[in-house]
């Protein structure tokens, strides 16, 4: 198990290539479409999924960062056009900077999947003790051609599993809680 800080320039610029390119990829797939439709809740009591009052009600491509975040209401948001701003003497907007951290395994296994999905676990509730939110950039990773292309352009020993923003929330209240299903229905023990 390794834990890499994306932190060289030509490594954050090929990331966010791939990231980017892999969106449009997903965007492009109305199955794909169709499954983030299905995560989306209305229901505060859901056990599952992604509450809508979650969802940013801007489109995350217009947001000012190199990192681009999964966007739950694809496909139903109008295509974004570029527009300058209205005030050309206004100041830029503040970029949002994130510590972003790639997460990988020497093997590429069941075993290996187990170990990064344990060591998530762990990252993302030390994270989250110490004030931090953090939240996944795994375009790149769910297609096997721009996983290896950044295995490939960051000449990484063993293989991605996971990529992280993380850094200190900027609202002052806490963020929506989505709903958790009942333990007994998503873990079997068997066994003594």
């Amino acid at each position: 198990m390794w834990l890499k800080p994306v932190t060289r320039e030509e490594e954050e610029v090929a990331t966010a290539f791939l990231l980017s390119h892999a969106e449009e990829m997903e965007r492009s797939d109305p199955a794909y479409l169709e499954e983030l439709r299905r995560w989306v809740r209305t229901d505060p009591g859901a056990e599952d999924g992604v509450p809508m009052a979650a969802v940013p009600e801007e489109d995350p491509a217009t947001r000012p960062s190199n990192w681009l975040i999964r966007d739950f209401v694809a496909g139903d948001r109008p295509v974004h056009t570029f527009l300058p701003p209205q005030n050309p003497d206004a100041p830029p907007p503040a970029v949002e900077r994130p510590t972003v951290l790639l997460m990988g395994t020497l093997n590429d296994d069941r075993a290996a999947w187990l170990e990064a999905g344990r060591a998530l676990g762990h990252l993302l509730l030390s994270a989250t003790s110490g004030g931090l939110a953090a939240s996944p950039l795994t375009q790149a990773l769910d297609w096997a051609a721009t996983r290896e292309r950044l295995r490939a352009r960051l000449e990484l020993v063993g293989h991605p599993q996971m990529l992280l923003r993380v850094g200190y929330p900027t609202a002052a209240e806490p963020g929506v809680a989505s709903g958790r299903r009942p333990v007994e229905e998503v873990l079997t023990v068997e066994g003594g």
